[in-house]
């Protein structure tokens, strides 16, 4: 793809997703532990010396002053001003989360990215875009054409994705159909050249289209097979060699004849990969 198009757009949206989604969590936990909280509003007035404090509990709207509260209530003060605390949090946060909500409504299909999503099909196969949103982007990722390993003639296994993609074992069927069920984009043994001038085809190369960026999953299987093992050795050594670190660009499943792999151990390493929550 044009490296222009590389250009990461603007978190802005994400951010305020995400701050959203914290805010709507703060807003629940704080409404859940204010049903516990003690009867009344705490009152404080500044004490005889300074640094210390008289605290009164009112527990009606009428009530100016309210009830005087000793030393020895120390564990009511405490708890009648954390639930003061609480209040103005949850006050706040509320306010911040309309707020936000509001911008959202406002930005959403307004952004600069919009602007080639927005355009007609017969314009944008024309069109060289400075920046896309992750949709468009990824729907053109997709699109490459590249020769992948293929399947020797004598291989007579029929293992097929949901979606007829031809894999190479059964783990690769689960892997593929998760990914495609979470709309997690993926290429089936996309080739990578190395330096070395060798070919290595990845069984998953995956695009985050949030850093616009690809990673890469394969899975190990016969871990048990010394002859395996070296191989992905090898390979581990030659994908460093050529800018491809494990568990930064490069993750891993695995599999062995008495531990096959799970739907916990994908969701595992694509929360690795930071592709699911």
């Amino acid at each position: 793809m044009n490296k222009k198009n590389n250009i990461i757009p603007s978190t802005l949206s994400m951010q305020i997703s995400e701050r959203i989604e914290m805010l709507e969590y703060i807003i629940k936990e704080t409404e859940e532990i204010l049903k516990s909280a003690p009867d009344g509003k705490i009152h404080v007035s500044p004490g005889t010396n300074e640094g210390n404090y008289r605290y009164f509990v009112r527990t009606d709207g009428y009530d100016k002053t309210g009830e005087y509260l000793s030393k020895k209530q120390e564990k009511k003060i405490k708890n009648l001003c954390q639930k003061k605390y609480y209040e103005e949090l949850l006050k706040k946060s509320s306010h911040e989360l309309k707020q936000l909500e509001n911008l959202m409504k406002k930005y959403a299909g307004d952004s600069v990215l919009s602007t080639y999503a927005s355009l007609s099909e017969g314009i944008k196969c024309q069109v060289n875009p400075v920046l896309m949103d992750n949709e468009s982007y990824t729907k053109i990722w997709l699109t490459q054409v590249y020769k992948g390993l293929g399947f020797d003639e004598t291989d007579k296994s029929q293992h097929y994705t949901d979606k007829g993609e031809r894999v190479r074992s059964k783990s690769e069927i689960i892997i593929a159909n998760y990914l495609s069920r979470h709309n997690i984009p993926y290429l089936y043994e996309k080739p990578i050249n190395l330096k070395s001038g060798r070919t290595v085809y990845p069984d998953f190369t995956i695009l985050d289209a949030n850093e616009r960026c690809e990673k890469y999953l394969e899975h190990l299987g016969k871990l048990g097979d010394i002859d395996c093992m070296m191989r992905n050795i090898q390979k581990l050594n030659e994908y460093r060699e050529n800018g491809i670190y494990l568990g930064v660009n490069l993750f891993f499943t695995y599999e062995s004849a008495s531990t096959p792999v799970s739907i916990i151990d994908i969701e595992n390493v694509l929360k690795g990969m930071k592709m699911i929550k």
